[in-house]
């Protein structure tokens, strides 16, 4: 740098020098340096955690299909209402439609099988039983009569013994289906026995549980609503084949919706379940809905920002005490959780509060100049903050200090816009 470079910079320097002299000199021996000013007074001051939420259906369930073939047909669409067993969708059923034919016409023939086993169904066979009786008494007393005649004759050797012993095997064949007839008819008095009629009410048995099963297959290949609600999403589509367990609809109650919100791990110590909570934003409208924190998880999840930033954060339930029409399931709101708030407590800006020596101080305006003044914080609301100790209400203080105020610079006061304080 040559030797007149060095001699503007140097006069450059001064010149800077007293132009900052000028200003304090004149701040001290004029008008002072104008700034806003801020008089303490008393308030109610809320501390808030703010956030973003999802605005979820209280109750929401994923509807899965639990038969199997290809869908049919689709009863409802996105949006619309159901009711509590209303058909969504039908999935093709004709081969068990074919399963249920078979079951009926089973159940038919073990029904007529046990039908004939009843004793109304064996007055024909008694009938017949008491006839063959009959023909059987007869044939044995026409072979009785022929046994004693052959008797007497074989004694007085007019037959053979031959003849003699054919007469005595007729009279015993005849005894014989005497015997077996009354047997009959005795069986045929009594019905079917009862190892029969088992068999038969087993074989029927059998036949409705048959029935039964098709019956439950078929009733699977119907998808109902589980309650009442409204369909937020359609997972199938028509002609699609499909397996048990494939999820189909997800529907929700849209009467009763809440907030999931997940909150800074590092802010979750502030909140408590019953904390009041304010719902707002674009989604509804700007509107102010009312709610309450219901539940806090007991443990936080790492959830990666769009950005690409990785946090711990805590799920936190809201259920919300007012509806808005403009609430609806997947909307995103901004959630305003009111963790603290005390009444009648002195209160200064923000802005009013700066850190210097490791103490947090402001600017008392004591006899037009600027005192620092050290303060113990309370709570901290969206603009205003509690004074624990240091001020009293009514003092006036600098509500935006910045680096040009310092300690015994004479100041004049400008009233802080929105303030409700006048300068004298």
């Amino acid at each position: 740098m040559g030797l007149k470079s060095k001699l503007k910079s140097k006069w450059l320097w001064v010149a800077l020098i007293v132009a900052a002299g000028s200003i304090v000199l004149f701040s001290l021996l004029g008008g002072g340096t104008e700034a806003e000013v801020y008089q303490v007074s008393r308030g109610k001051v809320s501390q808030k955690v703010e956030d973003t939420g999802e605005v979820l259906p209280l109750n929401e369930q994923t509807v899965y299909l639990e038969g199997t073939g290809k869908v049919k047909d689709i009863k409802v669409k996105v949006g619309s209402s159901v009711k509590e067993e209303d058909v969504l969708l039908i999935l093709e059923s004709s081969e068990l439609e074919l399963e249920l034919k078979d079951a009926e016409a089973k159940i038919q023939a073990a029904q007529a099988q046990l039908e004939s086993t009843e004793l109304k169904n064996y007055a024909q066979e008694i009938e017949l039983a008491k006839a063959k009786l009959t023909q059987a008494e007869i044939a044995f007393n026409s072979a009785a009569r022929d046994y004693e005649k052959a008797q007497q004759l074989y004694a007085a050797f007019a037959i053979s013994e031959a003849d003699w012993a054919k007469a005595k095997d007729a009279y015993e064949m005849a005894k014989a289906s005497l015997e077996a007839a009354k047997l009959q008819l005795k069986e045929a008095q009594q019905g079917p026995p009862d190892y029969l009629i088992r068999s038969y009410q087993s074989q029927l048995e059998q036949a409705n549980l048959a029935k039964a099963h098709v019956l439950a297959k078929m009733e699977k290949q119907v998808l109902r609503a589980p309650f009442a609600g409204v369909v937020l999403e359609q997972l199938v589509d028509e002609n699609t084949l499909i397996t048990p367990a494939t999820p189909a609809f997800i529907i929700g109650n849209m009467d009763e919706l809440e907030v999931k919100a997940d909150i800074l791990a590092d802010e979750v110590h502030k909140l408590k379940v019953g904390n009041q909570v304010e719902v707002t934003g674009p989604a509804v409208n700007e509107q102010v809905i009312l709610g309450q924190v219901t539940e806090i998880a007991p443990r936080a999840k790492t959830v990666t920002s769009s950005l690409g930033v990785t946090q711990k954060r805590v799920p936190v339930t809201i259920t919300l005490k007012d509806q808005s029409a403009y609430l609806r399931p997947g909307y995103n709101v901004d959630v305003r959780i009111i963790t603290a708030e005390r009444e009648q407590v002195l209160l200064v800006p923000d802005t009013a509060i700066f850190e210097y020596e490791g103490k947090e101080q402001v600017f008392v305006v004591e006899k037009g100049k600027a005192v620092l003044r050290e303060v113990v914080k309370g709570l901290e609301g969206d603009s205003f903050v509690e004074i624990k100790d240091g001020l009293q209400e009514g003092e006036i203080i600098l509500a935006k200090p910045d680096n040009n105020i310092r300690e015994g610079l004479k100041i004049k006061p400008k009233a802080l816009q929105g303030s409700d304080f006048t300068v004298q």
